[in-house]
């Protein structure tokens, strides 16, 4: 996620690996991505919202997703999110068959050390980072390439939002 970085509150690269050469997937729409919301009830494969992709690539076994400068589902909560990325490996265009592979992650704004919760921990670990600039940080909350006071003020104003345990299971990051 994110080249490398823990955290969940900004994602505008998915880094997918594979055990054997995976470029042939780039081709022919055989990669989807949906989203669920934190606390849905329900995450049936197929019944998500779709979610563009701003671009793709790979080499080898690695696939890179790349949503754009805004990130996945978009700036702030707006992109608060259970998601799945489903491939269809028999290019039949049916993401459901047998043979057919999907993996779910998520995307919650403020929670910076990637535990699923926004929390006073998350706040806190911002302020440890505070000053620092460049990219993979993960106490930079909206992806400005800064930690700052508004990163901080973000994970504060986000405290007690959190992924729906019954989700936690489905995770594959």
């Amino acid at each position: 996620m994110q080249l490398g970085a823990k955290q969940r509150s900004y994602l505008r690269y998915l880094d997918i690996f594979f055990s054997t050469d995976a470029t042939a997937l780039l081709t022919g729409n055989r990669i989807a991505v949906e989203r669920f919301a934190i606390d849905a009830s329900s995450v049936t494969a197929g019944t998500g919202t779709t979610v563009a992709v701003s671009g793709m690539s790979g080499s080898g076994n690695k696939l890179q997703l790349d949503f754009g400068a805004t990130g996945l589902g978009g700036l702030r909560e707006a992109g608060n999110g259970f998601y799945r990325v489903r491939l269809d490996l028999n290019q039949d265009g049916d993401f459901t068959d047998s043979v057919d592979q999907a993996f779910e992650f998520y995307r919650l704004f403020g929670d910076v050390n990637g535990d699923a919760v926004v929390d006073v921990v998350d706040t806190n670990f911002v302020t440890g980072q505070m000053g620092r600039s460049g990219s993979g940080l993960d106490g930079d909350v909206d992806g400005n390439g800064t930690v700052n006071a508004t990163d901080r003020l973000y994970t504060t104003q986000q405290r007690g939002k959190k992924l729906l345990p019954a989700l936690l299971g489905w995770l594959d990051d």
